[in-house]
């Protein structure tokens, strides 16, 4: 499984407290928050599992990223997560 924590500092405050994630598989930690959408969609494109404070997951970030399975916010007044599966289903 890859994981991806694409906005640094904003999920996580230690990178060692990332120790449990990374018993489930690589994961990917960036420093700085995407400066982009197409710099966000870089960091997800081959990720399994995202973990956001903030960033906008919108269709074409999701439909960018055809392995995601789980999104998770960690943002303040956010206890969501996103049945990836279920959210790109039509009719």
């Amino acid at each position: 499984m890859h994981i991806v924590f694409p906005e640094g500092s904003g999920c996580v405050q230690r990178t060692e407290d990332l120790a449990f994630v990374k018993g489930i598989g690589t994961v990917d930690y960036y420093e700085t928050p995407p400066q982009s959408k197409a710099d966000l969609i870089h960091r997800l494109r081959d990720a399994d599992a995202v973990f956001l404070d903030y960033s906008v997951m919108d269709a074409e970030v999701i439909q960018a990223c055809p392995r995601l399975k789980f999104i998770c916010f960690f943002g303040i007044g956010y206890g969501n997560c996103i049945d990836v599966a279920a959210a790109t289903r039509h009719g």
